[in-house]
């Protein structure tokens, strides 16, 4: 052997060992008789979407009659998180039920070697698997057990409707399955940077539209409209924008709706909708007006895109299965992740996967509609700084390696540092960061 053929033969070695990894996982996990009669399932993930945007979530203008009438159809969750403060870290967790930061190389869109998703485990066990518009998890490939991939990029979609295809492409996915069970992502553009200037039928939606200022909160757009009225930007016609651009999801979210109901499938149909993180922020170093437009909502929470923050990581959950699931219900309590989604998914179809190494939880009662206390604490990590959720106390590590701890049973919008006050609940905190860090973030 020759120094030069070392390093192919290695390269070669590890591709073998990282195609083998999923299988290994998959040939691991029980083998249980594929039921007929389970339900199709359909995440629709929107695009830095803010937990405070849809009309149901408390927005004071926004029109959203579809994803409204979704949520009067069957559950909100109040208490559901992100995993990640950018768009792949937090697909990545939805997919894989663990951190994205227990990922080599942080998420699957730089993934070093292959690992075991969702779509991966429901594909074995029977179901028909498919995925459309943005993906943003790196080079797709069969070991994704995706059966048919269909994603659509930014920049070429219609600015004044970029999720028209999507949901095209979702229909015809759903018409071409409707004789057996079906996985399919619907994951959105909407309402990602830019928003474009609202059409004409837009404008007359919103015509008497008249922002003022004190409807949202304390701190949470109050710092976004602050940056317009600076730059004397005019607050109703960014703000009419922003809408228009949410009101257009919101259609296409009927389409399919209607769609269900023409086929048949609604009964035995679980939705579920949300966002992979807090919404986007206003970055005039873009040198491009349309910023101005990013004007998501964050309900009144401190943090946006990017932040470990309430608002960055708080995002809208809607589950509606009419078969299973009761309606108008709102799960105010129950403290649920994007990581504990693949463990809860595969708990209500009765696949057993305790042979996976998984970070989340089973939330399935939840799922149902029946509150539950969270067991472990929920962890974030960027920027180089962790910040934990545990119980009704968030702390994050600050610039100055000391903590920033709130109450939010008392203090929800984080306005009052309390670190002082509670010593004791800052060392157990840090003890359990330290602990996490040291299991996650060391491999």
């Amino acid at each position: 052997m020759t120094i030069k053929t070392i390093p192919l033969i290695i390269i070669i070695a590890l591709c073998i060992s990282a195609c083998q990894s999923t299988s290994t996982d998959l040939e691991r996990l029980p083998v249980k008789p594929f039921d007929p009669n389970s339900p199709n399932i359909i995440f629709i993930l929107a695009d830095d979407l803010g937990y405070g945007d849809l009309s149901c979530y408390g927005h004071p203008y926004s029109i959203t009659p579809n994803l409204d009438a979704l949520a009067e159809d069957g559950m909100m969750l109040k208490n559901f998180y992100a995993a990640g403060v950018t768009c792949a870290p937090s697909r990545t967790a939805f997919m894989t039920g663990r951190y994205p930061n227990d990922i080599p190389g942080g998420s699957l869109k730089n993934r070093e070697e292959n690992v075991l998703v969702l779509t991966n485990i429901l594909k074995q066990y029977g179901y028909a698997t498919g995925h459309v518009g943005k993906w943003h998890m790196g080079s797709f490939d069969e070991s994704f057990g995706i059966d048919s991939f269909r994603p659509s990029e930014r920049e070429k979609i219609d600015p004044n409707n970029k999720d028209q295809t999507v949901f095209d492409r979702a229909l015809s996915f759903i018409q071409e399955h409707t004789e057996a069970p079906f996985y399919l992502n619907i994951w959105t553009h909407s309402t990602h940077f830019p928003v474009p200037g609202a059409t004409a039928a837009s404008h007359d939606l919103f015509d008497s539209l008249a922002v003022e200022k004190e409807m949202f909160g304390d701190w949470y757009v109050q710092h976004k409209l602050n940056i317009l009225e600076r730059d004397a930007v005019d607050i109703d016609s960014s703000m009419i924008n922003y809408l228009s651009e949410l009101y257009r999801l919101d259609v296409q979210i009927g389409r399919l709706l209607a769609g269900l109901d023409t086929l048949g499938l609604q009964e035995n149909t679980m939705i579920v909708f949300s966002s992979d993180h807090g919404p986007g922020r206003i970055d005039v170093k873009k040198d491009d007006p349309n910023t101005y437009n990013m004007l998501g909502y964050s309900g009144g929470y401190r943090g946006e895109k990017h932040s470990t923050q309430e608002g960055g990581v708080k995002i809208p959950f809607i589950i509606r299965w009419p078969e299973r699931l009761g309606r108008q219900l709102v799960d105010s309590t129950s403290v649920v992740s994007a990581i504990d989604f693949l463990p809860s998914v595969c708990a209500v179809l009765d696949l057993d996967i305790s042979n996976l190494k998984l970070q989340g939880e089973d939330k399935s009662p939840v799922l149902f509609g029946v509150p539950e206390d969270r067991q472990s604490p929920l962890f974030w990590h960027a920027r180089s700084k962790t910040s934990i959720l545990f119980d009704q106390w968030k702390m994050y590590e600050t610039e100055e390696d000391n903590y920033a701890l709130y109450n939010l049973r008392e203090d929800p919008f984080e306005q009052r540092e309390v670190s002082g006050e509670y010593l004791e609940i800052v060392t157990s905190l840090r003890n359990k960061m330290e602990e996490w860090e040291e299991n996650i973030l060391s491999r």
